[in-house]
């Protein structure tokens, strides 16, 4: 299997293509052309859970797209109905993948997205789904909002919040995105990102409200293992999702 490092973005969301249309590998490198993306064929992949061979597409940068062609749509579905989004596996496999991966289906394809880049797979889904769902969209702006953090990157952060945007940790809190800023986060970037380990837990969605919640661990000054565990409260706002609350927790990892 192909190796998988990425620093690309996806700098456009195009249209899906209708549903009835059926995807190609060629499809499919023109939606990531036409997104700032080029890619090049790579070897072919088979997995043992799913019933054709697939395509791999590698970006300069590594980033890999495992493309797998269906003859139909409900044999598509077939497939992956039973593969856990976050694995691409169904739940009894283990697979070896070498970074994060996740799946996303457009009527007869199934991509294998492999990507250390938090962001890509929420930006690939948003390129290439159906209808990309709340949830998806919701996931994205958490990954994006914790690799902003970890760039100590203001201005991304501020994108994806609300001006009202309400923040608690451990029993402190700021009103508003302005108080937030300047009393909280900027004297907090001064100093650099921890080593740590990230994992987003959970993520559920409606139409107009959305949550999340994280855990990180990380090595405080004096060695002790700590957590932070983060709750991210979201909604529509007209044609974008905000962050409007936020909870940080901190205590010693057991």
């Amino acid at each position: 299997m192909v190796g998988v490092v990425v620093t690309a973005s996806l700098a456009a969301h195009q249209q899906p293509e209708p549903a009835t249309k059926p995807w190609t590998v060629a499809v499919i490198q023109k939606r990531l052309t036409q997104s700032g993306l080029q890619t090049r064929v790579d070897v072919k992949v088979e997995q043992p859970y799913l019933s054709v061979p697939g395509q791999v597409l590698v970006t300069p940068d590594g980033t890999e797209i495992q493309a797998y062609i269906y003859s139909t749509t409900s044999a598509r579905e077939a497939d992956t109905r039973k593969l856990d989004p976050k694995k691409a596996a169904p739940p009894t496999v283990q697979p070896h993948w070498l970074m994060p991966v996740s799946l996303v289906s457009n009527a007869n394809t199934a991509l294998i997205v492999l990507s250390r880049d938090p962001a890509m797979h929420g930006r690939i889904a948003s390129l290439f789904s159906s209808s990309p769902s709340a949830q998806n969209e919701i996931e994205d702006i958490v990954r994006r909002f914790r690799q902003a953090l970890q760039k100590r990157d203001v201005k991304s952060i501020e994108v994806l919040v609300a001006e009202d945007l309400v923040v608690f940790e451990n029993g402190e809190r700021n009103d508003g995105w302005a108080d937030f800023r300047d009393n909280h986060l900027v004297p907090e970037l001064q100093e650099p990102a921890p080593q740590s380990t990230w994992e987003l837990i959970k993520v559920k969605a409606s139409a107009e409200q959305g949550w999340a919640y994280t855990r990180e661990t990380m090595s405080s000054a004096r060695g002790t293992r700590m957590v932070l565990w983060s709750v991210f409260v979201l909604e529509k706002r007209g044609a974008e999702w905000k962050i409007v609350l936020l909870d940080w927790s901190r205590g010693r990892a057991k």
